[in-house]
C-alpha cells in the first residue's frame, strides 16, 4: 500500500508547505518568460513592416505592397479558400504548355476577367515544366519528380506536400496499372509518354523505336508503327518506346483505356496542381534547406529575386512576390511574421513576374510557359482522376 503524502496550507505541517519550492518554480517560470521575450524582439521590433499599396478586390482578395528593413518592398497577396467570388488556377498559353508568355497573357488568355497573375513552375531549356501542372481536372504536364506541390481542391481549399503523383492507364480486360513517365514531356527510352492537346503541337513525330496508341473519348481508335500521330481534339496519344512496347498486346482497337492519377489519400478531390520547391515553411516552422533540398541545384539557395505561395492560419492563400534578391531563409522569416503556415518556392529570379490588373505590373526577363492567376470563380472544378496510392505502390 502507497501511502499519500498530505500537504497542507500550514508551513508548521511537515508534510505541507514549502516555500523554498514554492519560490524555485517561480523563478523558473518568471525565467521562461523572460527568455521567450527576448527570442521575440528580433522579429516584434527589430524588422518592422510599413504598409505602401493595397488594393481589396473583395470577397477576400486583397493585393498589399510592403517596406521591410531586410528586403525592400515586396508584394503580397492574399484570398481567402471559401472566397465565392475568386479563385485560385494554374493556366497557360491556350495554344499549348509550352507555348510561353508573359503572365497577363497567360492569364487573359484563360479569363478575361483576371485579376492577378505570377510566373508558377519551374521549367527547363525546352520550355518543359518541371513536375506536375494540372489545371480544373485536366493534367497539363506531369514528370515523376518528387517535389513539393500545391494541390488546389474542388471546393477552394488548398493543400501542400512534399509528392511526386504517379500516372497510369489501364485496359477493359486487364487492369493492372502500366505507369506512365510522364505527361507532355520529352520521349525517353524504354518509357510511356501521354501527349494531350495541352502539349503545343496537334502531331506527335514517332521515334523509330517506338510505336503510339490513340484514344479518343477513352477508346483506343489506332495503333501506329511508324511517321506523325494526329492527337485526337477529344483525347490523346500514348507514345510506347523500347521496350514499353510490350505493354501494347493489352489494347486492341475500340478497348477502352482508364488514365488515372495515385495520390495521398488527403489529396482527394484535387482539382488543380502546381509543383514547385522547395518548401520552406512547414506548419509554421523554418525548413532546413540543407536536409531538404529536393534535389535542387545549390545556387538556387542564393540570393535571387522569388516567387513564393503558400497557406496562411487564416484558410488563406497566399503569393509572395520579392523583386529583389533575398535568400529563401530571409524570405521565409518575413513570411512567418505574415502569418504563413506552408510555403514554397516557385520558379524565380529571371522568371520573376508580378501582374495586378490596374495596380502594378512587371515582367521578368524570360517568358514564361505557367502562370498562377486569381481569376473569377465563374464555373465549377473537376476532380482529377484520383485514386488512392493505398492500392499500387
Amino acid at each position: 500500500m502507497i501511502k499519500r503524502e498530505q500537504k497542507s496550507d500550514s508551513p508548521g505541517d511537515s508534510g505541507g508547505f514549502y516555500p523554498v519550492k514554492t519560490l524555485w518554480r517561480l523563478t523558473r517560470i518568471f525565467c521562461i518568460g523572460i527568455l521567450l521575450c527576448v527570442m521575440a524582439i528580433p522579429y516584434a521590433q527589430a524588422e518592422p513592416f510599413e504598409l505602401v499599396e493595397t488594393m481589396d478586390y473583395g470577397d477576400g482578395l486583397v493585393y498589399s505592397a510592403y517596406k521591410h528593413e531586410s528586403v525592400g518592398t515586396f508584394y503580397f497577396i492574399k484570398l481567402k479558400a471559401s472566397s465565392e467570388k475568386w479563385r485560385l488556377v494554374p493556366v497557360s498559353n491556350c495554344k499549348g504548355i509550352r507555348k510561353c508568355g508573359n503572365v497577363k497573357q497567360l492569364a487573359l488568355d484563360f479569363n478575361k476577367e483576371a485579376r492577378i497573375a505570377v510566373n508558377a513552375s519551374f521549367f527547363d531549356t525546352a520550355k518543359y515544366p518541371i513536375g506536375t501542372v494540372a489545371s480544373d481536372g485536366v493534367i497539363m504536364s506531369l514528370d515523376n519528380r518528387k517535389r513539393t506541390s500545391l494541390g488546389i481542391k474542388t471546393d477552394g481549399k488548398g493543400i501542400m506536400d512534399v509528392i511526386s503523383p504517379r500516372a497510369f492507364i489501364t485496359s477493359d480486360d486487364y487492369f493492372e496499372p502500366i505507369w506512365i513517365w510522364g505527361y507532355n514531356q520529352p520521349s525517353k527510352k524504354n518509357a510511356i509518354i501521354c501527349y494531350n492537346q495541352n502539349n503545343g503541337s496537334s502531331f506527335i513525330n514517332l521515334p523509330s523505336d517506338a510505336k503510339a496508341l490513340v484514344v479518343e473519348s477513352e477508346k483506343v481508335i489506332d495503333i501506329v508503327a511508324k511517321g506523325k500521330t494526329a492527337i485526337p481534339d477529344n483525347g490523346l496519344v500514348l507514345l510506347f518506346r523500347g521496350k514499353s512496347r510490350t505493354h501494347l498486346d493489352r489494347f486492341t482497337t475500340g478497348c477502352g483505356v482508364l488514365l488515372g492519377l495515385v495520390m495521398p489519400k488527403e489529396w482527394e478531390n484535387t482539382s488543380s496542381i502546381i509543383t514547385g520547391g522547395p518548401r520552406i515553411i512547414n506548419d509554421a516552422r523554418l525548413v532546413d534547406l540543407k536536409k531538404n533540398h529536393e534535389n535542387f541545384e545549390s545556387r538556387l539557395f542564393k540570393s535571387h529575386r522569388r516567387t513564393i505561395v503558400g497557406l496562411t492560419w487564416n484558410d488563406e492563400f497566399f503569393i509572395a512576390v520579392f523583386p529583389k534578391s533575398v535568400t529563401y531563409d530571409t524570405a521565409a522569416k518575413v513570411l512567418l511574421a505574415m502569418n504563413a503556415k506552408d510555403a514554397m518556392g516557385l520558379d524565380g529570379g529571371s522568371s520573376t513576374s508580378l501582374w495586378v490588373r490596374g495596380v502594378k505590373y512587371f515582367n521578368g526577363s524570360k517568358s514564361v510557359p505557367v502562370a498562377l492567376a486569381v481569376v473569377p470563380r465563374n464555373e465549377e472544378s473537376n476532380p482529377l482522376p484520383w485514386f488512392e496510392n493505398k492500392y499500387w505502390k
